[in-house]
């Protein structure tokens, strides 16, 4: 279902935004809610929400709320898959779409758990303008429990640590510098991406879960489109914590492995040696049995070339 809306004005940039849920409804509810209040012209956005096949009456909640905001703006669309395709899949659904409609001036990537503010997309459309729309413009993403608390601002690929080091993590929002600044990759949670750029870049990487947004950044810089961290643009996010969480580190490994193939192909076999002993070490341990079985399964699955959702 679709709500309507009227001619968008050209006296700012256009904006689609995309959301990709899955199984979250109350969350994309409470987002959508907020969504329609930004401080932005609403003439000026409209919002595309990827459902990956939600189990959970997602579609049914978005049905009724545009039902209720029949007579509002912004325009809201939805594409509902017939499979889930993970975050990558979803956004790269969601970059296609918008590419397609060729409407907008820039595409918002936002996680359906991430909790902008009013002026986030103005800030971080202000940083583009700034820029000529020739680079990403990322927000800083904020511990949701303590939304003073930064979770990241952006990160560094640390080949040889086999890691990303995200930057001003844990540190206070007064610490962020007070101007832009430059960064290998901008979170998917909170990611402005001119036009041009999705349509020269296209998808993300095929790999489901983790290191979609850090590959695609990294291809975009290739192309010429740095990526800079806007510090008053800020999201709220929950915090994973570092718990055991399955699936994950088939996803880390095996993801970051293919990063290093497309980006540093170098450090490639000493990555793949390190898993390695990693997932030895941690096969001696009950406790952590299941994530070496993990680590394994990666490292088979890259070398087969197997990508997408861990099977």
């Amino acid at each position: 279902m679709t709500l309507d809306t009227t001619d968008k004005s050209a006296s700012v940039p256009l904006i689609e935004i995309v959301i990709v849920t899955y199984n979250r409804k109350a969350e994309l509810i409470d987002q959508l809610k907020l969504l329609t209040h930004l401080d932005y012209p609403k003439e000026a956005y409209s919002i595309t929400i990827i459902n990956n096949n939600s189990d959970d009456d997602t579609a049914l909640a978005v049905d009724d709320f545009i039902q209720q905001n029949s007579n509002s703006r912004p325009q809201i669309k939805v594409l509902t898959l017939h499979e889930n395709l993970g975050g990558s899949g979803g956004f790269s659904e969601g970059i296609r779409k918008a590419a397609s409609q060729n409407r907008a001036n820039y595409i918002w990537l936002l996680d359906d758990d991430a909790t902008p503010q009013k002026n986030t997309l103005k800030l971080l459309v202000a940083s583009a303008e700034k820029e000529a729309g020739k680079c990403i413009i990322g927000g800083v993403i904020l511990d949701k429990s303590n939304t003073k608390k930064v979770t990241e601002a952006g990160a560094k690929v640390r080949w040889w640590r086999a890691r990303q080091e995200l930057l001003f993590n844990g540190e206070s929002i007064g610490d962020l510098p007070s101007t832009p600044f430059e960064s290998e990759y901008s979170s998917a949670a909170c990611m402005l991406i001119p036009m041009d750029a999705a349509k020269k870049l296209q998808d993300f990487a095929n790999f489901f879960l983790h290191f979609d947004d850090v590959e695609w950044c990294l291809r975009a810089r290739e192309a010429g489109y740095k990526t800079l961290i806007e510090p008053k643009a800020h999201v709220a996010h929950p915090t994973k914590n570092k718990e055991y969480r399955p699936g994950i580190k088939y996803y880390d490994v095996r993801n970051f492995l293919y990063v290093s193939v497309m980006h540093y192909k170098v450090a490639t076999p000493y990555l793949f040696i390190r898993f390695f002993v990693k997932a030895a070490i941690c096969s001696l341990s009950h406790h952590k049995r299941k994530e070496s079985q993990e680590i394994f399964k990666a490292l088979l699955d890259f070398t087969t070339k197997t990508q997408g959702k861990m099977q």
